[in-house]
């Protein structure tokens, strides 16, 4: 989802000072930031032309030749396809399945175009795009993004395809006999740190167009749009937004001058696929308490937006290496176009024995400096899926992941969180403090309330693992290991008369809060880890040791345990 600009400035991932300004205009929409004229920064500094960095020349990738592609035409009674592919074997790359370099624009959009200065790449799973290209506004003959599509074209050549790699998990809907039963079994792979793809699930189109948008979306077309622009990005990585109507961002799909996305459009009924209700825990929670937590009057909109979303591409866009904030699983699904989605593992990950290994192994994933592998340390490996419409990717809490859109999109998407996860949420949520939100995207203040929900409705579950209910209780008991301050809770404010007024070290408590930690504290103790039950302001994150890592397993929920002992009067 897309992150609010903040007062604090970073460069450009290359660490590059010539990729930065300290002002500029947008060239599409009005922008967050005011800043100087970008043509200045420009002509100061040029990028590039070549995608190749000087210390080692790689040979150029271009358009495949005609000898080596036999396109088949797209069918006539469905434009939206993209044309399929019939090739021989080449040596020096893998066979074409997926030709997405000439997509076919949906009704609606006949002047799309994908541009012709380009440069194509085939994908380790066959999928053949091409590489992120503007021009440049003082030589149209120049790639603006060459830094970026270097990268691109390095995580198309090393990406290996998903199925290659046993920890993601690919699952068919006709082999369960139903949504539970195949909930039961997605939750026990994100249980272990697995991701899950899920092919050719139910789903409704829609295409990038303001017919689809309202017509099935209910989006109104004059509505003002966050919109993060990749060539903002390139001056400034933490500022790349702009402000415009969802109408202007729609015409950029047929303007090859721009390369934009909406991170965090509301659905307007809280959209999700049928399955997400059995691994939703958190939304549950909420739901299951409804008549017994009198003292929770309010749900913070921050808990509800962050359970439905879209994200709308236009063609051409990268989103680089993150992980999801606040320790949360994710579920995305396409509604149009095709996404290749990149999951990055550090090769020593699962041998990590301390919270500091970890914490090493991770950071591999985002390096500051541009190498001859892109924007990434060595250490790692990147495995990609092609996804399309109707595919469901379900991802547990901390996975790293980067995302590629080489035509216009829409996807449906959203946050939850698991007890069956809790143990990674916690994990992630620790990382993110500590390495100050720098490798992840947008915080969500309110989550700490649907984390002291879920501990309030464990007398209404059955068993789960020992770390992930102690992790689970741990996140409530000491908060502040996990946030730098808590988010106003809404019940408390309105208790205080002057409702601006913001609490004081956070002493002031609703209700429901007090009872969560009471019984977070009850439920570490009952389980004998009363190293985890609450012991003042003075304790820190590693007081009580790596326990994640205990037995050499910190992906694994523990045994299962048996709640009903001690919640019992």
């Amino acid at each position: 989802m897309a992150s609010p600009p903040n007062k604090k400035r970073k460069t450009h991932p290359s660490g590059n000072e010539e990729h930065q300004a300290t002002a500029h205009a947008p060239r599409y929409g009005k922008r967050l930031v005011l800043c100087s004229p970008w043509r200045a920064f420009v002509e100061r500094y040029p990028l590039p032309d070549s995608l190749e960095p000087p210390s080692a020349p790689v040979p150029e990738i271009g358009p495949p030749s005609q000898a080596e592609w036999t396109p088949e035409p797209p069918p006539a009674d469905d434009a939206r396809q993209p044309v399929a592919v019939a090739i021989r074997p080449s040596k020096d790359r893998p066979d074409v399945v997926l030709d997405l370099t000439s997509f076919c624009p949906p009704a609606g959009s006949p002047k799309f175009l994908l541009p012709g200065e380009a440069k194509a790449v085939v994908w380790q799973d066959g999928t053949a795009t091409k590489l992120p290209w503007l021009p440049k506004p003082d030589n149209a003959k120049q790639n603006l993004l060459a830094d970026l599509a270097f990268h691109v074209k390095k995580l198309a050549e090393m990406a290996k395809p998903s199925t290659d790699a046993p920890w993601i998990v690919h699952l068919k809907r006709s082999d369960f006999a139903s949504d539970f039963e195949l909930g039961r079994r997605i939750r026990s792979e994100l249980a272990r740190g697995f991701p899950v793809i899920l092919k050719g699930y139910p789903y409704d189109h829609v295409d990038l167009t303001a017919k689809d948008l309202e017509e099935k979306l209910n989006l109104a077309v004059n509505q003002v749009q966050c919109v993060h622009d990749s060539a903002e990005r390139m001056i400034d990585f933490t500022y790349p937004h702009v402000e415009m109507t969802l109408e202007d961002f729609i015409s950029g799909v047929e303007d090859n001058g721009r390369i934009q996305c909406i991170l965090d459009c509301p659905t307007m009924d809280g959209s999700k696929p049928n399955l997400i209700k059995y691994i939703d825990d958190g939304s549950a929670a909420w739901m299951r308490l409804h008549w017994e937590a009198h003292d929770r009057r309010l749900i913070p909109i921050d808990v509800q937006k962050s359970t439905s979303w879209l994200i709308m591409h236009q063609a051409l866009f990268h989103t680089f290496s993150h992980h999801d904030a606040d320790g949360f699983g994710t579920w995305t699904q396409v509604l149009s176009g095709y996404k290749l989605w990149a999951f990055v593992k550090h090769r020593n990950l699962d041998g990590c024995r301390t919270f500091q290994e970890y914490r090493d192994a991770v950071v591999d994933y985002s390096n500051q400096t541009r190498g001859p592998h892109g924007y990434y340390g060595s250490e790692s490996d990147r495995f990609v899926v092609t996804a399309g419409p109707g595919d469901l990717i379900i991802q547990p809490p901390g996975i790293f992941h980067e995302v590629y859109t080489p035509v216009p999109s829409v996807t449906l998407g959203g946050h939850f969180y698991s007890y069956d996860a809790a143990h990674l949420t916690e994990l992630t949520r620790s990382f993110g403090f500590q390495t100050n939100g720098s490798l992840t995207n947008q915080s969500h203040d309110s989550a700490l309330f649907t984390l002291e929900m879920m501990v309030l409705a464990l007398p209404k579950i059955e068993g789960r693992g020992s770390k992930s209910i102690a992790a689970l209780c741990r996140m409530i008991l000491r908060p502040r290991q996990y946030t730098a301050a808590p988010a106003l809770d809404p019940d408390v404010l309105m208790a205080i008369e002057d409702a601006a007024a913001k609490r004081k070290s956070g002493k002031e408590y609703s209700v429901t809060t007090a009872r969560a930690k009471s019984l977070a504290n009850n439920i570490v103790q009952g389980l004998g880890l009363p190293q985890h039950a609450r012991r003042g302001k003075k304790a820190k994150a590693q007081d009580e040791g790596d326990y994640l890592f205990d037995d050499g397993r910190w992906s694994d929920p523990g045994d299962v345990v048996d709640l009903g002992p001690i919640l019992r009067p």
